[in-house]
């Protein structure tokens, strides 16, 4: 059975490591895969820095860990409305398909609740079709679309 607790400071290595796996789609062209797993990996780091009491782990009975979870705060643009962002959320290969990232889902959706916030908001890039598909089989909607030209 697998759980949702707090980040501990020996997750630090699971995270990072699993950044990784926030690059395994295709990206626009111009975006370099390099330099999109540094990021990637650089983010993670900030992440535990500055936000590791928003950090959320999932572990099974045996102390196996198949994903992780970041909530924060954002501001809507245009209505200036606080929300609560999901920040990353990533599942271990082995977690894949045994409900680890709907788990996650909702541990954000009662952290949310819980903070006062009516909407939980997120972004996904467009080549990642098959998060996009999980995220609304879970009930997001498209809301904006951000479009880029290469000049």
């Amino acid at each position: 059975m697998t759980t949702i607790r707090p980040y501990r400071k020996t997750d630090k290595d699971f995270i990072l490591e699993l950044a990784a796996r926030f690059g395994e789609f295709d990206h626009v062209g111009w975006r370099d895969p390099k330099e999109m797993s540094e990021a990637q990996y650089r983010l993670s780091l900030e992440s535990i820095r500055d936000n590791k009491e928003r950090i959320f782990i999932a572990e099974n009975d045996r102390g196996h860990l198949s994903g992780y979870l970041e909530v924060d705060v954002h501001t809507d643009l245009f209505t200036q409305k606080k929300q609560a962002y999901l920040a990353a959320i990533a599942v271990a290969r082995g977690g894949e398909g045994t409900g680890v990232g709907k788990k996650l889902i909702e541990t954000a959706e009662v952290w949310a609740v819980e903070q006062g916030f009516e909407e939980l908001v997120l972004g996904a890039f467009h080549g990642n079709e098959r998060a996009i598909h999980f995220y609304k089989r879970l009930g997001f909607e498209i809301d904006t679309v951000t479009m880029v030209k290469k000049l």
